[in-house]
Order: C-alpha cells, then sequence, then structure tokens
C-alpha cells in the first residue's frame, strides 16, 4: 500500500511540475514579457510621443505669442535677454565645435570621459540661457515663464533633436538661430 501511495505522489508532484512549466511558457501567438516591452517602446511609440511633445509646445508658445514677445515687447529685460544670446552663442559654439568638428570633421567619437569639460561648459551655458531668458521674459509672462521657457527648450529643440538626423538639425538651429538674432538687434 505503502508503495501506490508513493507512487500516486509521485505522479502528483511531476503533474504539478509539468503545469507550472507549460504556464509559464507563452501559447502560439502569445508574446513573452520581453518581446512586449520592446513593442510598447518601439520606435515609432517614441516618434509618436516626440511630435506629440513638440505639436503642443508649438501650439502652447503660439499661444502665447511667445517668440512675438520676446523679439518685440518692450517689457522684456533687455540685459537678461543680452546675457541669454551670449550663452547661447557660447553653447552654439561649443556644440559646433563637439558635433560638427570633433564629430563629423575629424570623425571621433564623442563620448563624456574624452569631452568632459566641453561638456560641462555646454551644460553651464545651457543653464546660464535657461535661466537668463526666463528673468527677460517673467515681466510679461510671470509664473507662466517657466512653463513656456520649459516648452520652448524640452518641447521644442529637444524633440527636434530627437526626430531630425544631425545633418538637418545643424543648419536648421544655426539659420533661426542667426535669424532671431538679426530681429533681436534691429
Amino acid at each position: 500500500m505503502s508503495a501506490g501511495v508513493e507512487a500516486a505522489r509521485r505522479r502528483s508532484r511531476e503533474d504539478r511540475t509539468t503545469s507550472q512549466q507549460e504556464e509559464q511558457r507563452p501559447l502560439q501567438g502569445e508574446s513573452t514579457v520581453q518581446e512586449l516591452d520592446y513593442e510598447l517602446d518601439s520606435p515609432l511609440r517614441r516618434n509618436f510621443k516626440a511630435l506629440l511633445v513638440l505639436s503642443v509646445s508649438v501650439y502652447g508658445l503660439k499661444e502665447a505669442k511667445f517668440v512675438e514677445n520676446l523679439l518685440w515687447n518692450k517689457k522684456v529685460g533687455s540685459a537678461a535677454l543680452a546675457v541669454s544670446v551670449a550663452a547661447s552663442s557660447i553653447f552654439a559654439l561649443l556644440w559646433g565645435y563637439l558635433d560638427v568638428y570633433v564629430g563629423a570633421v575629424l570623425g571621433k567619437q564623442v563620448d563624456y570621459p574624452e569631452a568632459r569639460r566641453v561638456t560641462h561648459a555646454l551644460l553651464v551655458s545651457l543653464l546660464v540661457t535657461l535661466v537668463s531668458l526666463t528673468i527677460a521674459v517673467w515681466p510679461i509672462y510671470q509664473a507662466t515663464a517657466l512653463v513656456l521657457v520649459c516648452m520652448l527648450s524640452y518641447g521644442v529643440l529637444f524633440q527636434v533633436v530627437i526626430l531630425v538626423p544631425a545633418s538637418v538639425y545643424n543648419p536648421l538651429f544655426f539659420a533661426l538661430y542667426a535669424g532671431f538674432v538679426y530681429f533681436w538687434t534691429r
């Protein structure tokens, strides 16, 4: 009798391990967790999110007449805007050095350990640009200036860098920046 009980227990254990293995194995047509993660984070989905953020930011800046006020409103702090333009010029020169000269002309891979000082200078100039731009438009927009500057920096500029190749966004940013400086100095 004990041999029969032992055999029944063994069969029960084997049935449980077999059913557990079948539960872990995906059925035909089902995806594993890794495949599902990749499908949810596909390039098309990332581009869609970037396009959505870009569209909402452009619409918000247009509705607030941000660029028009920045260029022609007398309430804009001219000293802070001049600091912002100077810091963004430094940013553009450093970016051009790293991306165009070192990356494209010399053909080197630009990474953080080799370009640590230039990367820190880029971050500091970007921070100065954004803070001084916020100070410059504060008299017009008050606390909304923080949101609008974030919409400009993250919502427009960063999303364009994500969506467009460097061979397109480098000349595009240069042309837009030159146009802004031209109209600002008039």
